[in-house]
């Protein structure tokens, strides 16, 4: 039986760990004269390793007070207790696997409004890459958050507002929101008690470390407000968007990363939850490193596989750094195959330390006709081509080699990673995977062959 992609999803997929917007949930309010709660709404295709926040505000002011539900971790609240405006400004965070939404309060003669962000690639232990921070602001129709000083590359900057009016007339019109990416708000005309309570917030990634600068949203009338900036620090988590094979699939899972810990390779890769009726757990078939004098000065490359005797309708792969290094970057992609091999053979692993424009090969002898190739890899600061290079015969079929690459800056000084595989390319004898890398500090390749 001829190899050939397997027809579940449409594969091959990628994934990173930046860390990017899932969705927001739909804004929610409440008039406490009727209960002492609000049931904020969860963001759609929300994932357990997803960070999820809830922002928050309240007519009032320290008066009042916010009771997250279980699951849930403080980042900032911040209250105005001068009238007539006493409004309050508060923040949450949890995974995305969180049970409950209500947040409960400890009055029923006030308004309240919520909105929820849902975000992947961040760190699951460390989510806040610096304190959250807030101010309250005069009356204007610009509100300001203030500075926050980021410690990690690519933090996702959250900025946050909200305002009070004693009137249910005319609500807040928001525009030009900095970073000003994904907005959600809802401005609330609360009739029962007679006033209006909003909250706006956006997000946009800072790709270098330091002080942001304030940020700031325009709104249609002067009012006093508060304004809040929170970072979301970049996670040691990568997930792979949802997929599903048929039954017999071999399911090949390739990585490339960079980080500033130990010459080794840290990484683990498993199914999310419980591994789907009968898929196996994930082997790894190759793993390299390589140690460069260039931060993030630890790269390399890894290739798992697994098997599915039965069809799956929905999976998703975790790869997990179990490095404490808050520097480290990944990029993998996971592609299906069916008529495959369960057993990978022919790997192999090429590298160099710091050097000029590179050309890498990787040779291997005795290939089966037909057979699929897989590279991994990674680089310093610049990505690189990669292409197939003819040895004693014919490399690859008349079939286009597909070059996907993903990847980012990992630090300021400059560390980058990116993914490859020839997943469309068939292989007839002894070939070679060249990888063409320009001003890098590194290279490391590792590669699988399923035949």
């Amino acid at each position: 039986m001829a190899i050939a992609r397997d027809s579940g999803s449409a594969f091959p997929i990628t994934a990173n760990a930046i860390v990017a917007f899932r969705s927001a949930g739909a804004p929610a309010s409440a008039n406490q004269q009727t209960n002492s709660w609000i049931d904020l709404n969860a963001p759609a295709g929300v994932t357990s390793t997803d960070v999820v926040i809830a922002i928050i505000t309240q007519y009032g002011g320290s008066t009042f007070t916010v009771t997250a539900p279980s699951g849930w971790t403080l980042i900032k609240n911040t209250d105005d207790n001068t009238a007539p405006h006493q409004q309050k400004l508060v923040a949450y965070w949890a995974l995305g696997n969180v049970a409950s939404y209500r947040f409960t309060t400890n009055t029923t003669f006030t308004s309240i409004v919520g909105v929820t962000r849902a975000y992947s690639g961040v760190d699951n232990t460390t989510p806040l890459d610096a304190t959250a921070v807030a101010q309250l602001n005069a009356s204007s129709t610009t509100y300001t958050a203030p500075t926050i000083t980021t410690v990690s590359s690519n933090a996702m900057l959250v900025s946050a507002w909200c305002d009070h009016l004693d009137t249910s007339s005319v609500v807040t019109v928001f525009s030009s929101e900095q970073p000003g990416s994904n907005v959600s708000g809802l401005s609330f005309a609360d009739t029962l008690n007679g006033n209006i309570q909003s909250v706006d917030s956006s997000d946009g990634i800072q790709a270098t470390s330091g002080a942001s600068g304030t940020k700031t949203v325009t709104v249609t009338r002067a009012l006093a407000s508060i304004g809040m900036l929170i970072a979301l620090r970049p996670g040691r988590t990568c997930t792979s968007p949802a997929f599903s094979t048929n039954a017999g699939a071999l399911i090949v899972v390739t990585l490339g990363w960079v980080n500033n810990a130990a010459a080794a390779a840290p990484y683990t890769c498993a199914w999310e939850g419980s591994a789907p009726a009968g898929a196996s757990a994930f082997t790894q078939v190759v793993s390299a490193a390589l140690t460069g004098s260039v931060a993030p000065n630890v790269g390399g490359s890894s290739i798992w596989v697994a098997t599915a005797s039965q069809a799956i309708a929905s999976g998703r792969v975790v790869v997990t750094a179990t490095t404490a290094d808050t520097s480290c970057s990944m990029a993998l992609a996971v592609d299906a195959l069916t008529g495959a091999s369960s057993t990978v053979t022919n790997t192999g692993f090429v590298a160099s330390a710091d050097s000029a424009a590179v050309n890498r090969f990787i040779t291997l002898a005795g290939v089966s006709s037909g057979s699929w190739l897989y590279v991994a890899y990674s680089d310093g600061n610049a990505f690189g081509a990669l292409t197939t290079q003819s040895g004693t015969t014919t490399a690859k079929s008349s079939a286009a080699l597909l070059n996907a690459d993903v990847g980012y800056n990992s630090s300021g000084t400059g560390g980058s990673i990116a993914v490859g595989w020839t997943g469309t390319a068939t292989f007839a004898s002894t070939c070679a995977a060249e990888i063409t890398v320009s001003n890098t500090s590194r290279f490391l390749a590792s590669l699988g062959v399923g035949n």
